[in-house]
């Protein structure tokens, strides 16, 4: 056998080991996408995004979704947390989404956070007045970890609205108390001070004073305020 001969079967032999290896890690990322994609979280990730008031805006009403879902999905002593990005195909166009989600046992997946486009917030705190029944629809769709309500009456009925519907509780605090640690919670970026009437300008003051951006909806503080 010639040199040559050798030559072009040792080749053949490498480029048929390659393709294999290739074909063996493609089946392998393959399943792993289709695993993501037909996941609990991502099942969840879509009914969130189809029922997404502000990204219907943009898109119109959404249509379907792209084959491929990325991201990772981690799952650790019956917790987990998943980060999935979607193609989202509307009415109108085509846009990226970002999903993260959270996940505790014996619960059901809920986002927690959702990127359309370049804009990315998460709600750490929330405070309320008496509408109790709002919140906990806000709740379950943004689970802060801090909410405040104006009475212990308020607070109860929240407890137990929750509890019905198996959604964790946040810690919850009563009164202007409650509004000023939502307004300076430590993790929060930018505030929105939207209260009604006077209550909010103690809030906010302390916010200003935390170093917080705030975002000031109610005219009352304003006024109250006077010339700086």
């Amino acid at each position: 056998m010639t040199t040559k001969k050798i030559i072009i079967i040792v080749v053949s032999i490498v480029v048929v080991l390659g393709l294999i290896v290739l074909l063996f890690v493609g089946g392998i990322v393959g399943a792993v996408f289709y695993g993501i994609g037909n996941s609990e979280a991502a099942n969840v990730s879509k009914d969130f995004l189809k029922s997404n008031e502000r990204l219907k805006q943009d898109t119109g009403e959404v249509k379907s979704f792209g084959r491929l879902v990325t991201g990772n999905i981690n799952i650790r002593n019956g917790d987990g947390t998943a980060e999935l990005n979607l193609k989202v195909i509307g009415e109108r166009k085509t846009v990226n989404a970002s999903v993260e989600l959270m996940y505790r046992s014996g619960h059901q997946w809920r986002v927690t956070i959702e990127s359309l486009g370049s804009a990315q917030f998460r709600v750490v705190a929330l405070g309320a007045g008496h509408n109790v029944a709002a919140l906990a629809d806000q709740i379950a769709a943004h689970l802060p970890e801090l909410v405040s309500v104006d009475s212990e009456e308020a607070a109860h009925d929240l407890r137990a609205r929750l509890f019905e519907r198996d959604i964790d509780l946040p810690r919850i605090i009563v009164g202007e108390a409650g509004l000023v640690e939502v307004a300076t919670h430590a993790q929060a970026d930018c505030v929105v001070s939207a209260t009604v009437g006077a209550v909010g300008f103690v809030p906010t003051l302390r916010a200003l004073e935390a170093g917080k951006r705030v975002a000031l909806a109610n005219k009352e503080t304003l006024v109250m305020a006077g010339e700086s």
